[in-house]
């Protein structure tokens, strides 16, 4: 069994998040500090070492908080860009997350990596991020989850995935692109796009046909 529970560094709408992260910067204990600049900056890679001093320590080092500190404001962008999460707050009564333009910097949430075939998924309230195994885990296996939705096709998983700096080749890819490449994925995904947009609660019941229609083609396809 594998839960965690990450309080937000910083959290703000997402265009002010840089502004709010360098405020938080120059304010901050200095473990925290430290926390932050241990996270990749697309050039960087975050070591073992700093990573299991994260999550053994973190509760017990001190609040020192030297005055005068001073903040690169690009490399804060970078770190941003590589390690935000898009924090859309879940709704307890129904557990559906809403589409937020909230973004948020999770210290601990930043060193899980991506798996189209994640191991572990998370779910936000409020500036809280909760990583829970998604599948039995053995031991010393490594805690994985999506930074894009893995319901999409794998050239729409590798093309969001372009702007975390990297792209995908793993085994899921390999089989999707062989069996259904993008000149045959696209144009379904679209098909599939265009339904959902006409569906109202009015002809909902209408497009069932349309759907099933097109999960007949995609099961061909595959088959």
């Amino acid at each position: 069994l594998f839960r965690s529970v990450d309080k937000a560094f910083s959290i703000e709408k997402k265009e002010k998040l840089p502004e709010a992260t360098v405020r938080k910067l120059r304010e901050c204990p200095k473990h925290q500090f430290d926390d932050f600049w241990a996270l990749s900056d697309g050039t960087t890679v975050p070591s073992v070492d700093s990573a299991a001093a994260l999550l053994s320590t973190r509760a017990q080092r001190g609040p020192e908080n030297p005055s005068g500190r001073r903040v690169d404001v690009d490399r804060v962008r970078k770190v941003l860009d590589c390690n935000a999460h898009a924090a859309g707050t879940m709704d307890i009564k129904t557990g559906v997350a809403d589409e937020s333009d909230t973004s948020g910097l999770f210290p601990l949430g930043s060193l899980v990596n991506h798996s189209c075939r994640p191991s572990a998924t998370r779910v936000f309230l409020g500036d809280l991020l909760f990583c829970r195994a998604a599948r039995d885990l053995a031991s010393g296996e490594e805690v994985t989850d999506s930074y894009v939705s893995v319901l999409q096709p794998a050239f729409a998983r590798r093309s969001a995935l372009l702007d975390y700096g990297f792209s995908i080749a793993d085994a899921r890819a390999v089989v999707e692109d062989w069996c259904m490449p993008q000149s045959l994925a696209k144009p379904l995904r679209d098909r599939a796009d265009k339904i959902s947009a006409e569906v109202t609660a009015a002809t909902l019941g209408r497009a069932v046909p349309s759907f099933a229609t097109l999960a007949d083609e995609v099961e061909k396809l595959c088959a």
